[in-house]
């Protein structure tokens, strides 16, 4: 499935967490909150613990992690303690450069 959203979506949000964390429990609503104020991006979440695979496939090695990809490569990441605005500097730095 991730995959196919990488493939298929344009600009991707990918969360990367575990229901046993709770720093990730904590900023899940906060992704949530953004990516409904940002539509046009893709968000998908991934638990580390059940999909070892993503999270070695993009080396997340602390979690909560925020990668962000436009049109299959990665632009940004941030883990452990994200830092919203910054993930919000990218999302408007990318729609600029679009416009």
């Amino acid at each position: 499935m991730w995959e196919t959203v990488l493939q298929t979506e344009k600009r991707v949000l990918l969360y990367v967490g575990n229901a046993d964390c709770t720093v990730c429990q904590s900023t899940k609503p906060r992704i949530l909150t953004l990516m409904k104020a940002h539509p046009l991006w893709a968000g998908v979440e991934a638990s580390a613990q059940k999909n070892p695979d993503i999270a070695g496939q993009y080396l997340v090695f602390a979690i909560p992690a925020v990668l962000l990809f436009v049109e299959g490569k990665e632009i940004f990441r941030t883990a452990r303690f994200l830092d919203f605005q910054q993930i919000q500097q990218v999302f408007h730095h990318q729609m600029m450069q679009e416009e």
